[in-house]
């Protein structure tokens, strides 16, 4: 277990990868468990029996009381020259859009440098870096009241959590989950131990920059991946003793620190989150049943049109064919039937020329008569 001394900013300790000794060789026992799950973690076998005394709340009541006594100076401004990207950090000379832009994903950088963290996440307490300032209560203000300020802020939050294997998953309720990465980032983290000075330091700017409920969001989630996946066991002190101590609310840190004992007693406790999530899959698997069921019921009845249609088009085809048959038929009675009138009109023609060449018998007689007379 990692034992934290001190809340004010990181120490100068070099970093050894995950499973790695004085000589650089890896131990099985480091490598990440794939089920996390199946037994229960050390955490959850040890308990939390030498973690129940409090007595570090003392180190963040300071904090939590708004640091009684202690004067805003008017004339200090330079964290809010710095979020308004005014003014480059110092000693690195790097602007915030910098950071954001050129330091994400640069995890050995990040690790590296000790002086960037006080000018990301500056609290009203002095750090390792003499050139950065405390945070003044009117520049808290002045970045929580400037939406480009805020939105930088936010964006720094993500950077750190990036760097420690994590994603913010709704900036809204500052519900947070594991990054594709995580199993490498935890090993870090889990052997990276001014790292946990450092998420001190990002808890306490949380509250001044307005996000206190950013804390419970991303403290539910380490104590879970401390106790019961025992992925982050060794910051379990950090997160019980002095991580939980930011939290402003008396009753809301008796609350964590009761999950987190629930967790170590082998309890299924499910986080709102989850059980949110669990709602969004069932909703999710409601609306695809509904979908697949819109999509058979919409196929039968096309197959149902379809076949109407292609009814339809059979009688179609066979009234054309009857209408094309009829009007054959009625093209050949027709020329028939013109034949006809026509053989009895030349029959008329005939008959009445052979009328005309024919004597009439009473004219012929009476010819002859005369003829003999």
């Amino acid at each position: 277990m990692c034992f934290q001394t001190s809340s004010e900013d990181e120490d100068e300790r070099p970093w050894r990868p995950a499973g790695q000794g004085k000589k650089g060789k890896r131990n099985a026992a480091s490598q990440p468990k794939k089920e996390y799950n199946l037994r229960p973690s050390p955490v959850q076998r040890t308990g939390l029996g030498h973690l129940k005394r409090q007595w570090s709340d003392n180190d963040t009541q300071m904090y939590r009381s708004g640091y009684p006594g202690k004067r805003d100076n008017p004339r200090e401004k330079l964290n809010v020259l710095f979020y308004k990207g005014r003014i480059p950090s110092k000693p690195d000379g790097v602007s915030i859009d910098e950071f954001h832009e050129n330091w994400w994903n640069d995890y050995e950088r990040l690790e590296r440098h000790h002086g960037f963290i006080q000018w990301l996440f500056p609290i009203r307490e002095s750090g390792m870096n003499w050139h950065a300032q405390e945070l003044q209560l009117h520049e808290a203000e002045a970045i929580k009241n400037d939406p480009a300020a805020i939105e930088r802020f936010i964006k720094s939050y993500e950077m750190m959590l990036n760097f420690y294997g994590i994603v913010l998953a709704n900036r809204d309720t500052g519900a947070v989950k594991r990054a594709g990465n995580f199993e490498q980032r935890f090993q870090h983290l889990n052997h990276s131990m001014h790292n946990y000075l450092r998420i001190t330091r990002i808890l306490k700017c949380l509250g001044e920059m307005g996000l206190e409920h950013y804390k419970v969001p991303f403290l539910k989630f380490m104590l879970r991946e401390a106790v019961v996946t025992g992925l982050l066991d060794r910051t379990l002190e950090s997160c019980y003793n002095y991580w939980i101590g930011t939290v402003k609310g008396d009753s809301v840190r008796e609350k964590l620190r009761t999950l987190a004992e629930r967790w170590s007693r082998g309890e299924k406790v499910k986080l709102e989150s989850e059980e949110e999530e669990e709602e969004e899959e069932e909703e999710e698997e409601s609306e695809e049943e509904m979908a697949r069921e819109e999509k058979k019921s919409r196929g039968s009845r096309d197959r149902i049109a379809k076949g109407k249609d292609k009814e339809e088009d059979k009688e179609e085809g066979r009234q054309r064919k009857r209408s094309g048959e009829d009007k054959r038929r009625g093209s050949k009675e027709g020329k028939a039937l013109g034949r006809k009138e026509e053989g009895r009109e030349g029959d008329k023609k005939n008959g009445n020329s052979k009328e005309n060449t024919k004597k009439p018998k009473g004219v012929a007689l009476e010819y002859d008569n005369y003829s003999s007379k």
